[in-house]
């Protein structure tokens, strides 16, 4: 690179300058390098200081020399503008970060940049005041490429922390007062703060669902004990006996046979024939509904209690039957759901996995994991590969052969079903 052309280069960014003073809008000139133009890049990082080495060529300190001081006189020409973050890779901290870059003890260099700090400090300081978290953050940021320890950074750093601790208080608190809204709109309004990590967001936004559901749950509760309150009022006006308001609510709010002591079936057997029918025909109904939900829902445990209550308090039942045939079913399918070995059916062939030639010839052992679906008419379907050791070896060998076995129909309880099937495949060189 020639004087001249460096000399020429300083020229046009003095021009530049002049312009940028006069309309605060310009286009960098870049300085040329190597004879080359650089371009306008998208917003950057500054560079990552490294320190300069004593082992450095004597041949290129010149050229390391004349690079620097370009580097500081578009720095300060920068700094005169005004420009001193923005526009990303054309402003003064990237400059003084390129001079630093070279000799991070530049001391003109460092004595500049502290002086722009004390600048940049005072208006971050402003924009946390004007509640402006975006450009407050954007410079920090960059500062922390130059200055990381600079009371800027901690600083604003300190303030949005605390802004985001506040506000996640706030939305936990609006939640706690069952307001979804308020809660949600502020934690939206924390969420946008510069910095916020998504899982503390995501943490918060559980703990308010949490405190919602408390709240629901409490004002569930306290609706329902005024309405138990208004009830046995009601009933003691009209000498309504105290059994039967309780079982009445009971039945109500599902508490059927739990818990133990205040439940509808305990309050029953506390009843006088005139009032017991009726409340057993309720009992009655409330539990065949209860076990057929349950079934559907394939809770067996609960269907299969529900019913024995049922069976136990009307034996004779015409609809026992069917809720005894609905339970049967939802055992039936969860039990087809849950994964069996091969050896609990009964095949009709066994294809046998081709060793792949490749693997044979490398003496290579490995194993596949697979699950599949035996149908209802004993055919493989849904060949699934788990996992395998060494991987994308034997597994197509695993599913070729898979694919062609057969099984006697799988039956749970007398009725033909799909089945799921895991089992490991293992490949072994014989010695």
């Amino acid at each position: 690179m020639t004087v001249a052309k460096t000399e020429n280069s300083i020229n046009a960014l003095l021009i530049y300058a002049a312009i940028a003073l006069a309309c605060l809008a310009a286009t960098w000139v870049y300085f040329d390098y190597q004879d080359s133009t650089a371009e306008l890049v998208a917003p950057e990082p500054l560079p990552t200081l490294q320190p300069l080495t004593s082992t450095a060529s004597d041949d290129i300190a010149p050229v390391l020399n004349e690079e620097l001081d370009a580097s500081l006189g578009k720095a300060r020409l920068a700094a005169e503008a005004n420009m001193l973050t923005e526009p990303a890779g054309e402003n003064a901290l990237y400059f003084y970060g390129l001079v630093l870059n070279e000799d991070h003890m530049h001391a003109e260099a460092n004595e500049e940049i502290d002086a722009i700090l004390e600048t940049l400090y005072a208006e971050v300081t402003d924009n946390l005041e004007a509640n402006e978290y975006a450009a407050a953050h954007r410079v920090a940021e960059q500062v922390a490429y130059l200055r990381p320890e600079h009371a800027l950074v901690a600083d604003t750093a300190r303030v949005l922390r605390q802004i985001r601790t506040e506000g996640f208080t706030e939305a936990i608190e609006h939640a706690t007062r069952g307001d979804r809204d308020a809660a949600l709109t502020r934690l939206e309004e924390v969420a946008a703060l510069p910095g916020t990590d998504p899982d503390a967001t995501a943490q918060v936004q559980a703990d308010i669902e949490s405190e919602l559901e408390t709240f629901a749950a409490n004002e569930a509760e306290q609706l329902a004990e005024r309405q138990r309150a208004e009830t046995a009022a009601a009933a003691q006006e009209r000498e309504v006996p105290s059994w039967l308001v309780n079982a009445r609510a009971a039945i109500a709010e599902g508490r059927l046979i739990e818990p133990p002591g205040n439940n509808a079936r305990e309050y029953l057997t506390q009843g006088d024939d005139e009032n017991a029918e009726e409340l057993q025909a309720q009992l009655v109904s409330a539990l065949l509904s209860g076990s057929e939900r349950a079934a559907r829902e394939g809770d067996v445990d609960t269907a299969t209690t529900l019913f024995e209550a049922l069976s136990e308090l009307e034996p004779d039942n015409p609809q026992l039957e069917s809720a005894a045939e609905s339970i049967k079913m939802a055992r039936v399918r969860a039990l087809a759901e849950t994964p069996v070995s091969p050896r609990d059916l009964t095949r009709r062939n066994r294809v046998a996995p081709v060793y792949p030639r490749a693997a044979e010839r490398r003496r290579i052992s490995g194993w596949v994991d697979m699950a599949f679906t035996v149908t209802n008419e004993g055919s493989t379907t849904d060949i699934e590969i788990l996992n395998s050791e060494p991987p994308q070896v034997f597994e197509q060998a695993v599913i070729q052969a898979a694919s062609q076995w057969l099984f006697e129909p799988p039956v749970i309880e007398g009725i033909s079903v799909n089945r799921r099937v895991m089992t490991r495949i293992v490949f072994e060189i014989p010695d």
